[in-house]
């Protein structure tokens, strides 16, 4: 007789497993603690794969892998709670950068790339067919991250300031600088202006408060007079940055004394994911 497996059905071993998990309070596991459960490490294998067949683990990779709850329901329907999975994925970790501003609603754009930021280098990996990118942070960038619920799973994910200095601080992993423009200017109402200038400082990067400020000023953000100063205070007089290509092209912006940037785009490519347009932005001094 064949097994059905669209029924998540338990036998012995796997009930032992699966029980003392949920007992313990566990929403993710690995091989080791499985093994430490069996006895046996082959037969532990065997309860793993059958567990997975069965909808009660799902794969995160490197050997780890996410309880699927009883309260789940007896049908096997897969848990495609994919931020959630690769959340789990690693500890610790949060969701950042464009999956991060997708998640506060800052952006309309739906990323086909998870991005996780982590304490380590990790190989990319597919979960739900979705590919995860993770990122290694310098620790003192690695902070201001929040847990949420989402469909019932707690997710790791950065807060609203965080997500924003993220998503300026690395503009190849939210979508480019017309998309940062768009996610600071969505953003704006929603954020602390305080905290973001406590968090920006706290990354110690230059290069990031040129651009935050220029950004600011660029979406027309009225907060932004709160901490504009001080924003300035923060950047040497012989400091350099740059966002586009490495020279200036005809049509591009160019140089932006107030942030002591080169700003190598042309506004239309910098404004044209904003709602409004580019016809009522005048580029800062």
């Amino acid at each position: 007789m064949s097994n059905n497996f669209n029924v998540r059905s338990l036998g012995p071993l796997e009930a032992s497993i699966v029980l003392t998990l949920v007992e313990n309070g566990a929403s993710v596991t690995d091989a080791r603690e499985i093994t430490s459960i069996v006895g046996n490490q082959i037969q532990a294998r065997s309860a793993v794969k059958r567990l997975i067949a069965k909808g009660w683990l799902t794969r995160l990779g490197g050997r780890r892998y996410a309880i699927v709850p009883p309260n789940y329901g007896a049908e096997n329907i897969g848990d495609y709670n994919t931020l959630a999975l690769a959340s789990m994925a690693e500890t610790p970790s949060y969701i950042g950068w464009w999956s991060a501003a997708a998640h506060h609603s800052f952006t309309t754009q739906v990323p086909m790339i998870i991005h996780v930021a982590t304490t380590r280098q990790l190989p990319d990996r597919l979960i739900n067919d979705t590919k995860i990118e993770f990122h290694r942070l310098h620790p003192r960038k690695f902070f201001g991250m929040q847990e949420v619920v989402s469909f019932g799973r707690t997710l790791r994910v950065s807060d609203r300031e965080k997500t924003v200095l993220d998503c300026v601080d690395r503009l190849d992993l939210c979508g480019g600088p017309s998309e940062a423009v768009r996610i600071v200017f969505t953003a704006a109402p929603h954020l602390d202006f305080d905290k973001l200038l406590r968090d920006a400082r706290r990354m110690e990067s230059v290069s990031l408060l040129q651009r935050l400020g220029f950004f600011l000023d660029v979406a027309e953000v009225t907060e932004l007079s709160t901490i504009r100063d001080k924003l300035r205070e923060d950047i040497p007089k012989s400091a350099r940055s740059r966002i586009g290509a490495l020279e200036r092209r005809e049509g591009d912006i160019g140089y932006i004394p107030d942030w002591n940037l080169n700003v190598n785009i042309t506004q239309s490519q910098l404004l044209g994911n904003l709602p409004f347009g580019t016809a009522t932005r005048r580029m800062p001094a």
